[in-house]
């Protein structure tokens, strides 16, 4: 049974707008009156709200006796506490300050994952990366705390650093160390690393997240524990040999296992499919789409949050939209250019699949809607299991109850002006409809 606290977090992770959730935590303040816990109680659900400073505030009035007290007495807690510290310093676009903060959480509880998540999605420096290295490498290769999540950021950030062969070896281990107690008994460590079968390539904000986690609980399939490897992108000339390690191999004697990452960016960017043929001719790639103007605004959140940006969605899709009109909606929607908000352009899905249609066969590419999924989670397993030619009977827990809902946005979407509204959707008028027919 959960206590007092922990009962309230929960209920501020799983439902912000429960209205209920304010006079709530306002009564156990009264009721119990530990100052980091209220505190945290407080911030979290203001940041939750979108009230980031007075969020700050909250925190900033924890003594400093009460923090050191928490660090002997209750780390766990004391993580939660560092953790939002960490995401409210990123949503002003103070990167390095929540990079510290992340990794100050994860050494505090070696099971903060969120706060490695957190971490590999704070935007730092070579400078800032070099700086923070030693602390996470501490914590990341602690006795008690190793994760393969952690050891893949570490090993990402030794290869940013110039440290390549330490990169390839830490994550062809992580990779290993990701392998399920199913998978373990057939792995193969006398031969070389090799290339994965599969790929999970978008969009943004449309569920890959989730689509991941879901597949990542059957026997018959392993991914990779980094979300966003960026390789055919971001990181293509780190070459072949590094990608490789990222993957484990398996006995060709044993249950046939489809390895797979996903990196939803990869449905956008026009220089991606040429690549993927070259590298893995033979891939089968998923997509994953959600009605188009959910997904810009989505995003639009998405990155007010994780960049620090300063305008409102309706804001940044306005100026967008004005850019768009202004060149005919040219370059954007043809050549894959990745636009600097990418609310509308990312939504551009008739000329993304173009792309990579142009490269690969049909029977090689799966396109799922969002929302259909969420609705009929066992008839898209089916369809899953059937493109990846896996067990269809053994299908993860969720499958025939719920999708996961992961990496969800901490507060409803804003809603945008009448008038604005009917515009976007205009100029999205394509792509809903290929939305709606899938």
């Amino acid at each position: 049974m959960l206590d007092p606290f922990s009962n309230l977090w929960q209920k501020l992770i799983n439902n912000t707008a429960d209205e209920a959730l304010p006079e709530l935590i306002q009564q156990f303040g009264a009721e119990q009156g530990d100052e980091l816990e209220c505190a945290l109680l407080q911030a979290e659900l203001l940041r939750r709200q979108g009230h980031h400073g007075r969020a700050i505030d909250q925190l900033s009035r924890i003594g400093p006796e009460r923090i050191e007290a928490s660090r002997a007495r209750d780390p766990r807690r004391l993580a939660l506490l560092m953790h939002t510290w960490g995401l409210l310093l990123r949503e002003q676009g103070r990167f390095a300050e929540a990079g510290r903060a992340f990794i100050d959480a994860f050494r505090l509880d070696g099971a903060a994952l969120q706060s490695v998540h957190a971490l590999q999605f704070t935007r730092l420096s070579d400078a800032e990366r070099k700086e923070l290295i030693e602390p996470f490498q501490a914590a990341a290769l602690c006795d008690a705390a190793v994760q393969p999540l952690a050891l893949q950021l570490l090993a990402d950030w030794q290869q940013q650093l110039g440290e390549g062969d330490r990169s390839c070896i830490l994550s062809y281990r992580a990779a290993q160390l990701a392998v399920s107690e199913a998978q373990r008994p057939w792995l193969d460590r006398l031969n070389p690393p090799d290339l994965p079968e599969a790929l999970i390539i978008g969009a943004p904000k449309s569920g890959t997240t989730s689509l991941a986690g879901w597949l990542s609980s059957h026997p018959q399939i392993y991914v990779h524990p980094r979300k966003e490897l960026h390789f055919f992108d971001n990181r293509w000339h780190w070459g072949a040999d590094w990608y490789r390690c990222q993957f484990p191999r398996f006995r060709p004697d044993g249950p046939c296992v489809t390895r797979l990452e996903a990196t939803p960016n990869y449905l956008q960017l026009g220089e991606v499919p040429e690549r993927v043929r070259a590298l893995m001719p033979h891939a089968r790639l998923i997509v994953m789409l959600r009605e188009p103007l959910q997904r810009a605004i989505s995003w639009c959140q998405h990155i007010i949050r994780q960049e620090g940006v300063g305008q409102t969605p309706a804001e940044l899709l306005q100026a967008e939209m004005s850019q768009l009109e202004a060149c005919g909606g040219q370059p954007w929607r043809s050549d894959g250019a990745w636009h600097p908000c990418n609310g509308l352009t990312g939504s551009l899905y008739g000329s993304q699949l173009a792309r990579w249609r142009s490269c690969f066969p049909d029977h090689q590419i799966l396109v799922l809607q969002m929302e259909r999924t969420i609705r009929e989670p066992r008839e898209t397993w089916r369809r899953i299991s059937d493109f990846l030619q896996i067990n269809t009977e053994a299908s993860p827990p969720a499958a025939p109850g719920a999708f996961p809902m992961l990496n969800a946005a901490p507060a409803a979407h804003a809603e945008l002006p009448a008038d604005l509204c009917l515009r976007l959707r205009a100029s999205l008028e394509a792509e809903t409809e290929l939305w709606r027919s899938l």
